[in-house]
């Protein structure tokens, strides 16, 4: 590389190794275009509810459906026609003991529920569930989810179908997918259209049962803090205030940035600065299970203040007296 004579051969064969990628990746796809021809399986993740085998007719290998997990699929497909959120159905898996896809490990190894929306969200999507047969010669790193009309078709332009792996028809499968792209709830909108709850309880509450910070949500409209493993929820209409209340209450007197929490409170408007007012004050907050049904039950409230001399200070970690939430 240190001579004219140099640098030209290494142009040379960084062209001829260029020419060589792209024949290696013509002939993949053509491989793979011939597969999908044959009505073969072109390999990869096999989808849940089907299998791979040897090909009774020739070489290769060719999906067919699975005896043990394809019953599971299939009521899957029927709950989520007939209404059913994705987090009821992965709920619904659980709790019945349906196997896990083949590739997955167990929940008890990892520590978490054994199916979540994700993988959910992805069966109901494929389109092996109408007997078609997924075309995908390549994504950008940037899609977050796969054209689930992206398939093989012939040449009037039609889906090939193979009615021995049809669960449902085409005609149910694309109801399906307008049913899964209206859904209205957080998860299942984009990040950017997601509607944003105040960040004043972010990572502050921890559920009592699992001890894990409880998060910000919202249920059916509505800003909540829920509990990512046991799934309790709290609402925060009525938290809120009644925290703001106790905090001013109890501790307004205390200093803060050379004032009190009560002349600090009253002087921003802004939430985060509210925040650390309230974290300058709290030791602990931990939300217990409550009654179903019950508008709020203050008992589930366990605060805790830190220590502090001040008149009418709270330090022990009990339900706070009777109030008007």
């Amino acid at each position: 590389m240190t001579s004219p004579q140099g640098r030209a051969f290494a142009v040379m064969l960084a062209v001829f190794g260029e020419m060589e990628a792209e024949g290696i990746r013509a002939r993949v796809r053509a491989a793979r275009a011939h597969l999908l021809k044959d009505g073969r399986w072109p390999g990869g993740g096999v989808p849940y509810g089907y299998r791979s085998t040897a090909n009774p007719d020739g070489p290769g290998r060719v999906l067919v459906k699975d005896p043990v997990r394809s019953p599971w699929l299939a009521e899957a497909v029927e709950i989520a026609l007939e209404g059913g959120t994705v987090n009821a159905i992965a709920t619904w898996l659980t709790n019945n003991g349906a196997p896990l896809p083949c590739r997955q490990t167990t929940p008890q190894a990892v520590g978490r529920p054994a199916w979540n929306r994700q993988t959910v969200d992805g069966l109901l999507r494929n389109p092996v569930l109408a007997g078609m047969t997924p075309y995908n010669p390549g994504r950008a790193k940037s899609a977050k989810r796969v054209n689930p009309f992206a398939v093989v078709r012939g040449e009037n332009g039609q889906p090939v179908v193979n009615e021995s792996l049809a669960v449902i028809s085409t005609e149910e499968f694309a109801a399906l997918q307008r049913l899964l792209d209206s859904r209205s709830s957080p998860q299942a909108r984009k990040r950017s259209e997601r509607q944003s709850t105040s960040p004043f309880l972010s990572r502050v509450a921890h559920c009592d049962e699992c001890d894990v910070y409880m998060c910000r949500g919202t249920n059916q409209g509505r800003a909540v803090l829920y509990c990512p493993r046991c799934r309790q929820t709290m609402s925060r209409s009525t938290l809120d205030p009644y925290l703001v209340q106790r905090l001013l209450k109890e501790r307004g007197r205390e200093p803060h940035a050379q004032a009190t929490v009560l002349g600090c409170w009253a002087a921003t408007g802004d939430e985060l600065a509210k925040r650390k007012i309230l974290l300058a004050q709290l030791e602990s907050l931990r939300i217990r299970r409550g009654v179903v049904g019950r508008l709020f039950d203050e008992e589930r409230v366990l605060l805790r203040w830190r220590n502090s001399t001040a008149a009418g200070g709270r330090s022990q970690e009990e339900p706070a007296p009777h109030s008007p939430f």
